[in-house]
């Protein structure tokens, strides 16, 4: 069988009579499929094209999730499609609207650095041996090496005549040393590893430039589409863990070649690398067992940071390359959002800031100087375009702005293209829409004259459209946010007029409509003028990891400083989920 994604062919061996989507998850290969359900047969979403060869019939179960056009253009889902005999296949491509933008702190004092160094040549009178004679030129008694390092080091010396450059990862560790002195490169690489996606930059570590970034969606999409479909996964299915980590460790390695080869640049030269993701996305990276995340009292391995060889975690760079991975504060308050609060600085604040990174889970914190006190709400996807019926990621074509026009429905699609579906500011302002058009109340009923499988709907187009059960899936997402914004209000003993700073981390957060937050209540009225996108806050705190050294204990600090609250059994969250499950009345 041959697969084809974005113009590149792969072929694929021992793949009849089995499920395309369970072959793509054995890990066996980095081609990968949308299925935010991990192939439960419930989404819908993980469409291929079968260009020629031949498949068993479809179900009518997998036909209801497709539409006329695709039936007709051969579009099957992949949980569904048993190949018979040899087929070519195509997976639409997915071009992501991957936020990139990140910004550096101004200290350079990188994991990774070079210096050179001059010694007095040994005598008679000055017998110290080779190792102790540099470790003194460095002013460092605590240095470290290893005995390869030990085994180069007689020769750069004298081939020198003691002077050298040396390069040194972490406070201490010597890992290489070169005769005279030297300009080669020194680069290190910021990864910040979301669900959705994963997006990689590589840095100058001499000078702190970003020289160039790769991105692209997590190739564990394949897995689920969000972390307990991938917990799961890894629980039901011998080897499942192996396969989550190998296909992120093998995506992070293309990213870097990538990187490398587009530079001039061999993935030798990468010294240093810090990795931040939620708790999951790490556990999975380090090969660590997550079962005891999924359940209660929701439990994590490890909450703190995690520095190893980047080799242990079979990340092909300079062999003495160090691997940095934030640490979290809980089960589902992880690096991503610690690296975020760490770089947008509100833990160095004296006012009060609310920091909100918004995707299948809902992360809050709320804090200054003074203290400060996080949450994790159960969103689900529906603001990333899941478990919305017509709803798409953030890629070309997806629909990100619809207004209502004299009745009618006006959109934009991510690059100007077809639409096919709803990511997740298109669902955000469709919802607004409806509600200032009178169309949806505030209870969420959604009056309207047609239908499908007995459900009301709102088209948008001829096959997009939005129905009363996403209108539920925005209530129950909205709600939960919203309610652990007035949760960690109600613990710091804070109004909303109290909070100077509200800080929208991630795509969602960057991209959607601040009157539409407001106008269905995801964020009170009253902060609708305070809201900072910042970015992709995640990715710019691995940036800061990367190239300050003191940042690490920065980021202990902050973690120390964050009371966490589980929502679940808090009775002031039950209470406000509740209320906030309406939507407000026009504002």
């Amino acid at each position: 069988m041959t697969m084809i994604h974005n113009g590149v062919e792969t072929k694929l061996s021992g793949v009849q009579c089995t499920p395309l989507l369970s072959f793509l998850q054995q890990g066996d290969t980095d081609v990968a499929v949308h299925s935010p359900c991990g192939g439960k047969k419930s989404c819908g979403k993980c469409k291929i094209r079968i260009l020629s060869g031949e498949c068993d019939e479809p179900t009518a179960k997998e036909l209801s999730f497709l539409t006329s056009a695709e039936i007709a253009s051969g579009v099957r889902l992949a949980c569904f499609a048993q190949v018979l005999g040899d087929v070519t296949a195509e997976i639409p491509s997915e071009a992501a609207q991957v936020l990139t933008a990140v910004s550096k702190g101004g200290r350079l004092s990188p994991l990774a650095k070079r210096c050179v160094v001059r010694m007095e040549e040994p005598s008679l009178a000055d017998q110290r041996d080779d190792w102790t004679r540099l470790k003194d030129a460095l002013a460092m008694p605590e240095a470290e090496c290893t005995p390869a390092l030990l085994a180069k080091l007689p020769k750069a010396l004298r081939d020198g005549s003691f002077v050298a450059t040396v390069t040194m990862v972490g406070r201490n560790v010597v890992v290489d040393i070169q005769a005279c002195e030297s300009d080669a490169p020194l680069y290190g690489l910021a990864v910040d590893i979301g669900t959705t996606t994963v997006v990689m930059a590589l840095i100058n570590l001499q000078t702190g430039a970003v020289v160039d970034m790769e991105n692209g969606l997590n190739r564990q999409k394949s897995f689920g589409g969000d972390v307990i479909s991938r917990i799961q996964h890894a629980l039901e299915n011998e080897g499942g863990g192996a396969a989550l980590q190998s296909a992120i460790v093998n995506q992070l390695n293309d990213f870097a070649a990538v990187l490398c080869a587009r530079n001039g640049l061999q993935t030798e030269v990468i010294h240093a690398i810090t990795l931040v993701g939620n708790t999951v996305m790490t556990h999975l990276l380090l090969g660590l067992p997550t079962a005891e995340i999924a359940k209660a009292p929701f439990i994590p391995v490890c909450n703190e940071t995690m520095k190893a060889p980047a080799g242990m975690l079979g990340l092909r760079l300079h062999p003495d390359a160090v691997a940095v991975v934030a640490g979290g504060v809980s089960a589902y308050v992880g690096g991503d959002v610690t690296a975020g609060m760490l770089s947008s600085g509100m833990a160095q604040s004296d006012e009060l800031s609310l920091f909100i990174d918004i995707g299948t889970n809902g992360e809050i914190a709320l804090g200054s100087r003074a203290a400060m006190v996080s949450c994790s709400t159960a969103a689900g996807p529906a603001f990333e375009g899941g478990h919305i019926r017509c709803g798409t990621g953030g890629v070309t074509g997806a629909i990100n702005s619809v207004r209502i026009v004299d009745g009618k429905p006006v959109f934009t699609t991510i690059g100007e293209k077809p639409p096919i579906g709803l990511c997740g500011s298109g669902v955000l302002d469709v919802t607004a829409a409806l509600l200032d058009a009178g169309i949806l109340d505030e209870t969420g009923y959604l009056e309207t004259d047609d239908e499908i499988d007995d459900v009301a709907v709102y088209p948008i187009t001829e096959d997009v459209y939005f129905s009363a059960k996403d209108v539920r899936e925005i209530q129950l997402a909205k709600a939960a946010v919203r309610a652990g914004i007035d949760t960690l209000l109600h613990e710091l003993n804070a109004n909303e007029e109290d909070v100077q700073n509200v800080y929208l981390a991630g795509g969602f957060g960057n991209y959607m409509d601040k009157d539409s937050a407001v106008r269905i209540g995801l964020i009170p009225s009253v902060l609708r003028d305070k809201i900072v996108p910042i970015g992709n806050a995640a990715g710019s705190g691995a940036i800061q990891l990367l190239l300050d050294d003191a940042a690490q204990l920065e980021l202990q600090g902050l973690r120390a400083k964050i009371t966490y609250f589980e929502l679940s059994a808090n009775p002031f969250f039950q209470g406000a989920y509740v209320e906030q499950m309406m939507f407000p009345e026009e504002l």
